[in-house]
């Protein structure tokens, strides 16, 4: 009997020492200040970067109807300057699209059927990340990262949050956040150090069935550099064929 109750004591240590991250969970009822800090800390970092960019590899998970997820991936080059130019390219294995924002408008260019529509745009990154995703339901990789309000749009939805703890990401030690909002966790692991910058980014969405995953890993991060500005200019081909933004209803709006 003694060995027995020695063996599910040992059974009962060993699960607490294996899962020390559903335990703590499971018992924290609002968002630590030491996560809100390095979250904040990150967001500092990125803001006083006039000049951002970056290479990331996006994937996104689909359920399919049988309960089966198919995960997809689209490999994205981002160039960024503050407060009003960014220019970002995206390559799958059926698509290959550019996007230009150069302050005043923007532009999509569909590189692989040639054929590209320009529109006005708002004076501020920020501003055209919303607009972007409301009117013409296009979204920026990460752009929840990168707008200039991203802490305070962030934090906002959080009800409850933690440090998970150190993690290395690429060979890159970093510090693992996990946040809950009301439809979705986030896991961010950004690195240590004076230039705090993610370097992965999970999306969970819990009411889904199959509770599928947006993941984005980030690599060779470049700040401080200079851009030539002319990268945020778009120049159409000589046989690029012009066509219009499809104009979002208010119906549409709702849905």
């Amino acid at each position: 009997m003694r060995c027995r109750m020695r063996f599910t004591q040992s059974i009962l240590c060993l699960f607490i020492l294996l899962s020390p991250l559903w335990s703590r969970a499971e018992i924290t009822p609002s968002v630590e200040k030491e996560a809100l800090g390095i979250l904040k800390q990150m967001n500092n970092n990125l803001l006083s970067q006039q000049v951002v960019a970056f290479r990331a590899i996006e994937n996104e998970e689909e359920v399919l109807d049988n309960g089966q997820k198919i995960m997809s991936s689209t490999e994205i080059h981002f160039e960024m300057v503050r407060p009003n130019k960014f220019h970002v390219k995206r390559q799958d294995a059926e698509s290959e699209l550019e996007m230009f924002y150069d302050g005043t408008s923007f532009t999509l260019f569909r590189k692989d059927l040639n054929f590209f529509a320009t529109v006005a745009a708002p004076s501020t990154i920020s501003e055209v990340f919303v607009e972007l995703e409301n009117k013409r339901n296009i979204q920026i990789v990460a752009q929840d990262l990168l707008r200039d309000d991203s802490y305070d749009f962030l934090q906002a939805s959080f009800s409850s949050g933690f440090v998970v703890g150190d993690s290395l990401v690429q060979g890159v030690l970093c510090t693992q956040l996990a946040f809950r909002s009301a439809d979705t966790d986030m896991q961010i692991w950004i690195t240590k150090g004076n230039q705090p910058l993610p370097r992965k980014f999970v999306i969970t969405s819990r009411w889904i069935t199959g509770a599928p995953q947006y993941t984005v890993s980030f690599f060779d991060w470049k700040v401080q550099d200079t851009i030539d500005n002319g990268v945020f200019t778009f120049k159409a081909p000589q046989d690029a064929h012009e066509i219009s933004f499809a104009e979002t209803t208010t119906e549409q709006e709702a849905n």
